[in-house]
């Protein structure tokens, strides 16, 4: 496993005056680090939202809380309070891209609710989690569960209570076990799936030699990297075909 996550610029750059993506929302550089730092943790890693407000060195729980809030409004956090019986349950999403409205429509028919804006710093807190949930009954849970990304629907067979899917974190091949972000073999039947997801999300025709080039570059990555180019290209590239390319080809060099 290499030491380092692979984040998308923009992201980063997010906090700029001058940043090239003025459509998404401004976020301060404590929001920026604070859904980094979320994304950095491995699958099996367990942490508690409570333990958030204490957990940084430098940051206190006002100042996690604001940038919390931020990622809220800027879509990269998605949350949900959904009534259960005579208790409440607290659901999240965070997603290293905005999380897109058909996404957060798709959630909220799954949960049968709208998602929410801000909590009240006066309700009850909930906990975060990145890989198994445990059930509560004083604080709500949270964990970063399985997404699968090549499908529009919500991968709900491990769902349970109050939890927080990592979108970008997981793909359909990977396994906790092996969690890592570059994996030096994959098969031909999963490259198979990556060049039909490619032609169907970003409508490209998959000549011979395109296909060549994919496979070439697809060695250089774990198919989770794969899956997030296709999605970053869904959402960034205005021609897809060679903007896909462009992003693996940067990704290899900057390797």
């Amino acid at each position: 496993e290499k030491p380092f996550e692979v984040l998308p610029r923009e992201l980063l750059q997010q906090c700029d005056k001058k940043r090239s993506n003025t459509e998404n929302n401004p976020l301060s550089l404590q929001a920026i680090g604070l859904l980094c730092n979320l994304q950095s943790y491995p699958e099996n890693w367990e942490i508690h939202k409570t333990e958030l407000y204490n957990r940084y060195e430098k940051n206190g729980r006002r100042q996690i809380q604001n940038a919390w809030n931020e990622l809220v409004d800027a879509k990269y956090i998605v949350q949900f309070k959904v009534h259960n019986g005579n208790k409440l349950d607290y659901y999240y999403y965070f997603s290293v891209t905005p999380i897109t409205n058909k996404q957060i429509k798709e959630l909220e028919e799954y949960h049968n609710s709208e998602s929410l804006e801000r909590f009240n710093l006066k309700e009850k807190i909930s906990t975060v989690q990145n890989e198994q949930c445990s059930r509560d009954g004083l604080f709500p849970t949270v964990h970063s569960e399985q997404f699968k990304m090549n499908s529009s629907k919500v991968n709900s067979s491990k769902r349970t209570d109050n939890i927080i899917h990592n979108q970008y974190n997981t793909h359909k091949y990977n396994t906790h076990e092996h969690n890592t972000h570059y994996i030096t073999e994959s098969s031909s039947s999963s490259y198979s799936v990556l060049i039909d997801r490619i032609k169907n999300e970003l409508d490209i025709n998959i000549t011979p030699a395109y296909k060549n080039k994919l496979l070439k570059l697809f060695s250089n990555f774990d198919d989770k990297v794969i899956n997030y180019a296709i999605e970053y290209t869904s959402i960034n590239g205005s021609s897809p075909k060679q903007y896909f390319l462009k992003v693996l080809n940067n990704w290899k060099s900057s390797n």
